[in-house]
């Protein structure tokens, strides 16, 4: 399974790539989680390629950027690559050697830029090598995989992606929520008003209304309990911690754009 965060970074290169007109292979490097069989994409970053005759990713890149991330998290290991494609073909076996000597076993992730709005499903797929019995070739099988997501960071990621002028596909649907809210109160204050009249002898009581008003009060949850407070705190901060990690992430990374432009400056003035 892999984190919806990867997909914003690998579709962020390309789209950064593709908008300046940079002539250069897009690829990059999936960090994550090993577990038995299972392994778990949570991260990703852009990857060194040095020009050579043949693809060479550049070792001394790598082990820095793996060096940093051991230190902050130290389950996490290199588990794959990442390119935008369709689908596999015969130069993705020349990157996935060159990988080899970083994971032997290493994952490889495609996202397909070509999308179209009628498209129904991720255009992801995720791939591992097989080699063949000479072992001088190999090809690529489909692996299965899902979205590990929750509702915070469904709403965090989207509003930070499409910030700006243009309202999120969540910002809608968070005031779709409200108002069905504000429709509930207004018909449970109707049922109060009811039960008022009743218990003032207004009206006649009428048994089959109030068993119906007394289920619907118990499918109710109760709103000043300690439990249900607990969760709505721990949601709130959760979907304020991944809002502003989200933001930290995107500010980290023009840190970094600038920090590398100015130091190319700096080696250009030295020459």
């Amino acid at each position: 399974m892999y984190d919806q965060l990867v997909l914003v970074n690998v579709s962020d290169h390309y789209t950064r790539c593709k908008l300046r007109d940079i002539n250069e292979f897009v690829v990059g490097a999936l960090f994550g989680m090993v577990q038995g069989e299972s392994i778990q994409v949570v991260d990703s970053f852009e990857m060194v390629v040095i020009d050579s005759p043949q693809f060479q990713f550049d070792a001394i890149f790598l082990a820095k950027k793996m060096e940093q991330y051991k230190a902050v998290f130290p389950a996490y290991e290199l588990v794959g690559w990442y390119t935008p494609a369709t689908d596999a073909e015969s130069h993705h076996v020349l990157i996935h050697q060159a990988f080899f000597q970083f994971n032997s076993n290493a994952l490889v992730m495609l996202v397909n830029p070509n999308i179209s709005d009628d498209d129904k499903e991720l255009p992801v797929k995720f791939f591992e090598a097989v080699r063949h019995q000479d072992a001088s070739s190999m090809s690529f099988v489909d692996l299965p995989f899902r979205l590990d997501t929750v509702e915070s960071e469904r709403l965090s990621i989207d509003h930070v992606v499409k910030s700006g002028s243009h309202a999120s596909s969540s910002v809608t649907h968070v005031g779709n929520l409200r108002s069905s809210c504000e429709m509930l109160v207004k018909r449970m204050r109707l049922l109060e008003s009811y039960l008022i009249l009743c218990k003032s002898g207004e009206i006649s009581w009428n048994h089959d209304v109030l068993r119906a008003i007394a289920a619907i009060c118990h499918d109710l949850p109760e709103m000043k309990s300690l439990h249900f407070e607990n969760e709505l705190r721990q949601e709130l901060d959760d979907t304020k911690l991944i809002t502003y990690l989200a933001s930290m992430t995107k500010g980290l990374d023009l840190l970094g754009r600038t920090i590398n432009k100015a130091s190319s400056a700096q080696h250009a003035d030295d020459k």
